[in-house]
């Protein structure tokens, strides 16, 4: 009963997050129409227009859009292609491995290899900041693909003269118990994807600024196999011919990509006694799923990364918070003026000359501390990884737009700068962040997490 209870609640939840995906992107398409349609604007303004409109459609209309259709579209099983996290076939799958997660860090960090920082906002202002300095990080995180329906369980890299732009890259994924390769004549415990990053650019399908890969991701391929062969000699590759046909595409920044189809499994369970074990930093210890059990001990593995939505979706609530502030503030000093206007309404409404402005401005200034004080509750909730409280704010924002919406369509009122476009805008985004992929696989993460520790507790205290 406990087990249909709790499926019916995800199925719920589902369905929440599919409707908030798609209001929020059609909210999106609205929103890039109230920027176009404002034309009273002096040439800075243009300048920061056209500024709006490429944010507008390169980090929220167009990923979203792919999402809807590439759930349509591209297949959900394995065909040797990673995902980007808007569906779009990623960079190929071009290496197995047989070893434990522990094995490949000895070996990738003694062939010179640096296990990338998860992604976050820290490692993102980081890796933002490397770039337009040009100075080196080599530790730099590398963006989210999927296979198995799951993000990369980590990453390495290599800095190419010290370069945050141009770097040869690899991510792993963690193969599910007893999944065969294509065609069931082989069993490998991870998949790869090697590829080489030669700049940074905007991507074809999304328009975001991201790294730009090199076309022969079979030379990258081969990079991987030769430093790991210069520590280990006697290293065992099996070389798969065919594994996929060979041929020429794109990856989901556009990139031209061109692959022989020979896929190496290379065997890492018998690495020599003289390589040194691995070392990670604090962020990277959280991220290693239980490899090098003795360190990652050293650090509380609740600490799942933020993502950097969630940070942005806190600072839109945290200004929103400081234009209730001005509100009240406004209030407080034109207290009298407001009574008065107020008056004629509140007489109407009670239906009594006893209840004045003053007792609607009480009225309102009671409501607007109460919605502050829920929301800064319900942040701090969400911040700490708890669903409902995202869902809470999701359906808060999505009434501020509907609202709006009825205003601007039915009333007729204008929505410019000048008037309530700001906080539309910032409603309209929040609910953006709010339901994109990253904010939801946060919260159920941590959910997972809390569950996890629920069911040791009983354990625990059920075992003799």
């Amino acid at each position: 009963m406990v087990n249909r209870e709790s499926g019916i609640l995800r199925t719920v939840a589902a369905l929440i997050d599919l409707f908030f995906f798609l209001f929020a992107g059609a909210a999106s398409i609205w929103l890039v129409w109230l920027i176009f349609a404002d034309t009273n604007r002096s040439p800075w303004a243009w300048i920061l227009f056209f500024i709006l409109l490429w944010g507008a459609l390169a980090y929220f209309l167009l990923p979203r859009l792919h999402r809807l259709f590439t759930a349509i579209y591209v297949p959900n099983y394995f065909i040797g292609r990673s995902r980007t996290g808007e569906g779009l076939l990623g960079d190929p799958v071009n290496l197995a491995f047989n070893g434990t997660e522990d094995d490949i860090h000895r070996i990738m960090q003694a062939a010179g290899w640096t296990l990338a920082d998860p992604l976050g906002l820290r490692s993102s202002l980081g890796i933002v900041a490397s770039t337009l300095a040009r100075k080196s990080y080599d530790a730099a995180p590398v963006s989210t693909l999927k296979l198995f329906d799951s993000m990369q369980d980590f990453a390495y890299q290599q800095e190419v003269d010290g370069s945050p732009s141009k770097r040869h890259h690899i991510r792993f994924w963690k193969c599910p118990d007893d999944w065969p390769l294509p065609g069931g004549s082989r069993h490998v415990q991870w998949m790869a994807a090697a590829s080489y990053d030669r700049a940074v650019g905007l991507s074809l399908f999304t328009l975001q600024v991201t790294h730009k890969i090199g076309a022969d991701i079979d030379k990258e391929r081969d990079h991987v196999v030769d430093t790991l062969k210069a520590v280990d000699p006697g290293l065992h590759v099996e070389y798969l011919k065919d594994f996929s046909t060979a041929y020429h595409s794109v990856n989901g920044g556009g990139d031209a990509i061109e692959t022989d189809g020979t896929l190496p499994i290379v065997a890492v369970e018998n690495l020599p006694e003289q390589l040194p074990q691995p070392t990670f930093n604090a962020a990277q210890i959280a991220r290693t799923r239980g490899s090098n059990e003795d360190q990652a001990s050293q650090v509380e593995l609740a600490r799942i990364p933020r993502p950097p939505a969630l940070y942005g979706a806190l600072c839109l609530i945290g200004l929103q918070l400081i234009s209730t502030l001005v509100f009240l503030w406004e209030v407080l000093v034109n207290r009298d003026e407001l009574a008065v206007l107020f008056d004629p309404q509140a007489q109407e409404i009670m239906g009594s000359a006893d209840f004045d402005g003053h007792d609607i401005l009480t009225i309102v200034v009671v409501t607007v501390i109460v919605i502050a004080v829920i929301r800064v509750a319900l942040a701090w909730a969400m911040w700490a990884g708890y669903g409902g409280a995202r869902t809470t704010l999701m359906i808060f924002e999505g009434i501020t737009v509907i609202n709006s919406f009825v205003q601007w369509y039915q009333l007729k009122e204008a929505i410019t700068v000048d008037t309530t476009l700001i906080p539309v805008a910032m409603a309209i985004v929040l609910l953006l962040l709010l339901s994109s992929s990253a904010v939801g696989d946060f919260a159920a993460q941590k959910r997972k997490w809390r569950q996890d520790r629920k069911d040791a507790k009983r354990e625990h205290h059920v075992a003799p």
